[in-house]
């Protein structure tokens, strides 16, 4: 995002990319046009667009299930907020119907016919006595598990890259991010 804040209760912050990684999948969603392209990359008109074509992606590749990090926490309750801000249906189970976010205390993602998994909140839940990690975030658990890191990238970089259309590295760090996620996965399924 861009100019987030930190806060839902203003959820005036755009949403500037959306990465996929699957089995000989790799796909980034922008709405940015910028030298360089990876061929990954599909530059859409504007955020709406942009959230209209991450319902068309899914719905293409039908996935089995779709896996997130901190995705019941921030990543699917944002991009709900942002949909209805911009009127725009997250039309993603199989039965046609919209995500589905139960707010407060272990609050849930929820898409109807498709299994939707927070890597994190199931890496914390199920291996938090043998990791004994500090810190849950992708960046440690990936380095623990896997031996790789993310992208670094901090969010005043990011900002400054949209600002100056100089977003492919953005876009390398956000498909990177999406590789580690499932890559964990198949780690500890």
């Amino acid at each position: 995002m861009y100019g987030f804040t930190g806060s839902f209760e203003n959820v005036n912050a755009p949403i500037i990319s959306i990465a996929f990684k699957g089995d000989g999948f790799d796909k980034v969603l922008t709405w940015k046009e910028f030298i360089g392209k990876q061929d990954y990359v599909e530059v859409l008109e504007d955020e709406h667009e942009m959230l209209r074509r991450f319902v068309a992606v899914v719905k293409e590749y039908k996935p089995d299930y779709i896996l997130g990090w901190y995705s019941d926490g921030f990543d699917f309750p944002y991009l709900k907020a942002r949909a209805d801000k911009l009127d725009v249906n997250l039309a993603l189970g199989l039965d046609g119907s919209g995500v589905k976010i139960r707010y407060g205390f272990g609050g849930k993602a929820r898409i109807p016919g498709i299994p939707h998994i927070d890597v994190c909140r199931f890496v914390k839940t199920t291996m938090d006595e043998s990791m004994k990690l500090d810190n849950y975030d992708l960046d440690s658990v990936a380095g623990e598990l896997l031996n790789e890191k993310k992208v670094e990238m901090s969010i005043d970089e990011i900002n400054a890259a949209w600002e100056k259309s100089d977003i492919k590295e953005l876009c390398g760090y956000n498909l990177q991010d999406a590789y580690l996620c499932l890559e964990i996965f198949k780690k500890i399924k």
